[in-house]
């Protein structure tokens, strides 16, 4: 399965504001800068995110941060952090097309 069918891809990217953006990265613009692994918050915390990875890019000069969550196949986590963490410096569109193998 590719990896934009898993989850919710692309990622929603933000990031501080500066007079000089114009706009944030739409879609799947940006290039991988790097991947991380994002333990789940306590259940009591304000807007807790289940456990997730969070995307690094680069858009025009600029750097964003975006979180992607995997939905059903979060049991999957670790199989789809290893693949794209193989992926630093592909542009996001390519790896949206990674093939992620999730069990039926």
């Amino acid at each position: 399965m590719k990896l934009r069918n898993i989850g919710d891809w692309p990622p929603a990217f933000g990031g501080a504001y500066h007079p000089r953006i114009h706009q944030f990265p739409e879609e799947e613009e940006g290039v991988l800068k790097d991947v991380n692994r994002v333990e789940a918050a306590p259940l009591d915390y304000p807007n807790a995110l289940p456990t997730h990875l969070n995307f690094t890019i680069s858009h025009r000069g600029q750097q964003f941060d975006g979180d992607y969550l995997l939905g059903n196949h979060v049991d999957r986590i670790d199989t789809v952090l290893e693949k794209v963490k193989g992926s630093i410096g592909r542009p996001l569109r390519e790896i949206g097309d990674l093939e992620i193998e999730i069990p039926e």
